[in-house]
């Protein structure tokens, strides 16, 4: 497991999850086109019915892409974060349907898809993007059951100077356990190297297991809250 998470995230999740959306996307756009033709018992399923409507995969995919990057989806605070993850994901789907309505009302009945299709085409890329973002902070974050399920709580967001210190924040509250800094840069909203320097400079109390810091939860809770931590 922590090879395989140590590989994807090497990959970024700026290169990874784009290729990876739109692979899922022309999966759905291939899966809306097979449902018209069972809609439709005049048509066959095949592939030169397929290559006719390649022009659709292209469009739909750059489409999709470009509502993906200015919702956001694939900054950090989004792709680590289930809830913002679906949330971002609605988005981008309702603004899908909304343009291709806009342009089925002006455009050629001969050169657009039903309406029925769209919707299924949406429907699908909603289901099978999620699915795979669901999967993707799954496997790099080692997520439990319990934890995905606690993902969908909205957390608090960071205070408005948006400065790297522990003070004035309002985060959910954290179980007993050790967290890796990547967790804790994640839970308090700042960088990876900030928390790094905190620990480092003995302003977090954390401890080393090879060459990686650990923080306990307890501990971090405590100097949140002004506290000393335990020794």
């Amino acid at each position: 497991m922590s090879r395989r998470r140590a590989t994807l995230e090497s990959l970024k999740p700026k290169t990874l999850l784009p290729l990876a959306d739109l692979l899922l996307v022309n999966a759905s756009v291939l899966a809306g086109l097979w449902l018209w033709t069972v809609r439709d018992d005049f048509r066959a399923f095949t592939a030169e019915f397929v290559l006719a409507r390649t022009h659709w995969f292209l469009a739909i995919s750059a489409v999709w892409l470009l509502l993906a990057a200015a919702q956001d989806f694939y900054q950090r605070r989004t792709t680590r974060r289930l809830l913002a993850s679906l949330t971002t994901l609605i988005g981008i789907t309702g603004l899908l349907i909304v343009l291709y309505f806009a342009v089925y009302f002006f455009a050629p009945r001969n050169n657009t898809l039903p309406r029925g299709t769209v919707l299924s085409i949406a429907a699908a890329s909603f289901l099978f993007v999620g699915g795979g973002r669901l999967s993707y902070i799954a496997l790099t974050d080692g997520l439990s059951r319990e934890q995905i399920v606690a993902g969908l709580r909205p957390t608090e967001s960071p205070d408005a100077e948006g400065n790297g210190s522990l003070g004035n924040r309002e985060p959910a509250p954290l179980e007993d356990e050790v967290l890796t800094v990547q967790e804790v840069a994640d839970h308090l909203k700042v960088s990876h190297a900030t928390v790094w320097r905190w620990c480092k400079s003995g302003k977090l109390p954390a401890f080393r297991v090879g060459q990686q810091w650990r923080i306990r939860a307890t501990d971090l809770s405590l100097v949140m809250n002004g506290e000393p931590a335990a020794d």
